[in-house]
């Protein structure tokens, strides 16, 4: 994966491989750690409120 491994909740054997890869793979690590940060900030609250308002003005500029 590009930032985490998705693992069925069934399948013990799949999630120990993927840790195993993470706990030997310290460049892998870095990597899907910051893709994750990267991910993470679209999250962040100051720019999801921006994507609300635009959403919202854009809802209350059609009805009118």
């Amino acid at each position: 994966g590009v930032n985490g491994h998705i693992v069925a909740h069934d399948a013990p054997d799949m999630l120990a491989a993927r840790l195993m890869e993470l706990a030997t793979d310290a460049e892998g690590r870095a990597r899907m750690g910051a893709a994750g940060r990267e991910r993470a900030r679209a999250y962040r609250p100051d720019v999801v409120v921006a994507q609300l308002e635009r959403l919202y003005r854009g809802v209350l500029a059609s009805r009118t």
